[in-house]
This record gives structure tokens, C-alpha cells and sequence, in this order.
């Protein structure tokens, strides 16, 4: 085998397998299919989540109401549809800025080596040493609750981790043959990490994250069912759980519906995670 043919960017062959496999093509799907819910059942069910009916509160399901109405006479379907977009975008928005965040500093520590590698451990080790509660809890402090500060915090507490899963990463492919090989043919730092090693680590990339969204979302709702998320009355899954678990007893119906989309949503998304990291390793495969 020739020196070029070593360097070719062993990334293909996971990305491959990943299309390949059965039941993460299946979750996929039924990712999109929540996806699509949230994107276009809005439209689909142009009821106002925000409008209020004292006179028909706490109605039952029926076919004005699908899924009944709340407190306040709001209806429910309309709230969880809109609620879907604010939730999902959450979750998408902390696990894709936490994992770019985390990718540069562990990437870049790990590339540079030496004494920037050694405080990036040590910051990193730092910030994993501090409870997360205790760092959202702070900064709703310092800055208010919100939807805002909730993401920040979520962030805030999410790189570290990225960070040390992407720098180990990187560590173990720098010295593997593929990339010595392209080094011994003359690539560039920037070549090597664009050709090679970027292809190379984006299946693990891809799986870290889609394992850790289903824990993101319940987070999201834990926070806003603690009442550190969005201000009412904006549509929130954990806020609207946090809104009828009083009257759960009377009218299930209040919070059934939000607290079952939180849970398919999340085993959905951990399922899809389990079946693209059984696909991205040959060894679970088989």
C-alpha cells in the first residue's frame, strides 16, 4: 500500500455504515417525523396558543380541543405544537454551540500539545468539577431567568465535556498511520485536519451528539418546569407540565400531553443515539 493510499480519510467507511443501518434509519425518520410536527403543525392547527377562554376551562378532549384546554381555557394541542419548536430549537441550538465550542478547544489543545494542551486539561477538569445546577442557579442570578440565560447556562456547563470526548479524539488519531502517512507526503497541519482527521472523528462527533440531545431536552424541561426557563405565557413543554401538574388528579389531560411528548421525543432521540453509535462501530455491528 502506497503512502497516499494510507492517508486517504478512513471517515468514508463509518459514514457509509451509518446509511446503512436499519434502525437508525428508522429513528431517524421518527426524529423528522417530531421535527416536521413541530415545523409545520402550527400551521396545520393555526390556533392561538396564547388565547385565553375563562368561560371553558379545563374542557375535556373533543374535536375543537383535541387534546383539551388548560387553566386559562387555552387549547392545548396549539400550545404543544408551538412548544415543540421552542423546546427542539433549544436543544439544537445548546448541543450544536456546545459542541462546536468544546470541538475548537479540544481540537486545538490537543493539535498544539504541550503546555496549551496541559491548561486546557486542567480548565476543562475545572469547569466538569462544578455541578451544572450550581452554574445555571448563578447565572440566573447574575443575569434573570429566561429563555436566554437557560441556553447560556446549558452551554456554559455542556463544552467541557465536547471538549475532553473531542480532545481524546483527537490524541488517539494524530499518531495512527493514516495521518503520518499524509504527513510524510507533505500535508499541511490545515490539510491533514481538513482531509483526514475532521472526516475521521465526524462519526463519533455526530454520535456524542445525538446521544446527549435526548438528555438536553429533559434538561430544558427541568429547568423550565423549576420555573428558570421561558416567562409565561410562552408555550414550553416543561412549563406547561409545571402548569397542570396541580391539577393533574381533575384533569390528567393538562399534563399527559406535554409530559408525553417530552418522553417520546427523548426516547426517540436516545434510541437514534444508541443505533448510530452500534452503526458507527464495527464491533457493536456485528
Amino acid at each position: 500500500m502506497t503512502a497516499a493510499a494510507s492517508a486517504q480519510p478512513a471517515g468514508a467507511l463509518p459514514a457509509r455504515r451509518l446509511l446503512r443501518a436499519r434502525p437508525a434509519l428508522i429513528w431517524g425518520a421518527a426524529l423528522a417525523a417530531i421535527l416536521a410536527a413541530a415545523i409545520v403543525g402550527p400551521a396545520a392547527w393555526p390556533a392561538d396558543p396564547n388565547r385565553t377562554d375563562l368561560l371553558n376551562r379545563f374542557a375535556g378532549p373533543s374535536l375543537e380541543h383535541p387534546l383539551g384546554t388548560d387553566g386559562f381555557g387555552r387549547d392545548i394541542l396549539a400550545r404543544l405544537l408551538h412548544g415543540a419548536r421552542l423546546s427542539l430549537l433549544s436543544a439544537a441550538l445548546v448541543i450544536t454551540c456546545s459542541t462546536l465550542l468544546g470541538l475548537v478547544i479540544g481540537s486545538l489543545a490537543a493539535a498544539v500539545g504541550g503546555l496549551v494542551d496541559t491548561l486546557a486539561a486542567r480548565l476543562i477538569d475545572g469547569f466538569l468539577s462544578l455541578p451544572s445546577l450550581v452554574i445555571a442557579l448563578g447565572m440566573v442570578g447574575v443575569f434573570g431567568a429566561g429563555w436566554a440565560t437557560l441556553v447560556a447556562a446549558l452551554i456554559a456547563t455542556g463544552w467541557p465535556w465536547y471538549a475532553r470526548i473531542y480532545r481524546s479524539l483527537v490524541i488517539g488519531e494524530r499518531q495512527k498511520p493514516y495521518i503520518l502517512a499524509a504527513r510524510a507526503t507533505g500535508a499541511g497541519t490545515v490539510r491533514i485536519a481538513v482531509r483526514h482527521l475532521g472526516p475521521n472523528i465526524a462519526g463519533p462527533v455526530l454520535v456524542v451528539a445525538a446521544t446527549d440531545l435526548g438528555s438536553t431536552i429533559l434538561g430544558l424541561a427541568a429547568f423550565s418546569f423549576l420555573g428558570l426557563g421561558v416567562a409565561p405565557p410562552t408555550p414550553e413543554w416543561g412549563a406547561m407540565v409545571a402548569e397542570g401538574r396541580q391539577h393533574f388528579q381533575s384533569h390528567p389531560w393538562v399534563i399527559v400531553a406535554p409530559g408525553l411528548a417530552i418522553t417520546c421525543t427523548v426516547i426517540v432521540v436516545n434510541l437514534l443515539g444508541d443505533a448510530l453509535r452500534d452503526a458507527a462501530d464495527p464491533l457493536r455491528s456485528r
